[in-house]
């Protein structure tokens, strides 16, 4: 019998919230198995799997992707575009913004905003890796097809700047380019470079931001665990007496409100009142008022 793609069905489990997986799951299995490959094939019927699997996923985090795309134009255009000296033209931003708005804290910033509302999502730290290298992978294909794009038309500003003039020449000096490179080659390899790098962080990312999210995803169940046993504990010892163990006998009480009264108890000569709740006096000795349906003992 023919299964979906592995890896496909792993990213659908981990997008899926967790009342909704087997279902949503169970449902696109069936509709491939019966449906798709009986009528187009294994490989045709491999494609529409991975067509659902990506359309959910960005129906769930499609406005992740753009800020992140928007970031890295805006700082590509503004790093082309410079003045003569060099200098930026957001150099004048306060320096949070401009923090903020470097493609590298800005993009990873919003890559562990990505992984918190997944693993939110899906209420499993799985889900927030599957937005956060979602988000990268379909980010790094924008900045392949932007360089591939621009490339001419920014390759013939940044020529006449005198600052990548410089900056091309500074590479040849330092070895980091043939002395017979062209400027318009040693920019291309430059961009390569950077998607490469850009690339790295991009992939890594996820992963780190996932293996956090499963850490404090652990600490929450064993805190969980711990806080259970613990109110275990006390519910024995409350049960059972806790006159062997003093310490936890004032934990107890402390979580309680004070000791438990015992009125059976001699009170070495002190008075026991006792009041009766449905009339407010207190009974005859030796009786009970008429009517009467529940009475505390206190110790005076």
């Amino acid at each position: 019998m023919p299964n979906p793609p592995a890896v496909a069905e792993l990213i659908l489990r981990g997008l899926l919230p967790l009342d909704m997986r087997e279902t949503v799951s169970g449902d696109l299995l069936e509709e491939y198995r019966e449906s798709r490959v009986p009528a187009v094939g294994e490989f045709r019927a491999d494609l529409w799997y991975w067509r659902q699997v990506g359309g959910m996923w960005l129906r769930a985090y499609w406005w992740l992707v753009v800020p992140v795309v928007l970031l890295l134009v805006v700082s590509d255009v503004f790093n082309t575009y410079r003045a003569p000296s060099g200098a930026s033209y957001l150099d004048g931003l306060p320096t949070l913004v401009t923090a903020v708005m470097s493609p590298i804290v800005g993009a990873v910033g919003l890559l562990g905003l990505a992984t918190v509302y997944g693993s939110w999502r899906t209420r499993r730290w799985q889900g927030g890796l599957v937005a956060a290298l979602g988000v990268s992978v379909l980010v790094w294909l924008f900045m392949v097809l932007w360089v591939n794009a621009t490339f001419q038309s920014f390759a013939q500003v940044q020529q006449a700047n005198p600052y990548w003039i410089q900056a091309w020449h500074w590479s040849i000096a330092h070895h980091h380019a043939a002395p017979d490179e062209t400027f318009v080659h040693w920019l291309y390899w430059d961009n390569v470079g950077a998607l490469v790098m850009a690339g790295i962080v991009l992939l890594v990312t996820p992963f780190v931001f996932g293996g956090i999210a499963a850490v404090i995803g652990e600490i929450q169940v064993i805190r969980g665990v711990l806080l259970g046993l613990v109110a275990a504990l006390l519910v024995s010892i409350g049960l059972t007496g806790p006159r062997p163990v003093p310490p936890l006998e004032v934990a107890l009480w402390a979580a309680t409100g004070g000791p438990p009264l015992d009125f059976e108890a001699a009170h070495d000569g002190q008075v026991v009142a006792h009041m009766d709740l449905m009339r407010g006096l207190p009974p005859a000795a030796g009786s009970k008022a008429p009517g009467a349906r529940s009475a505390f003992s206190v110790v005076a």
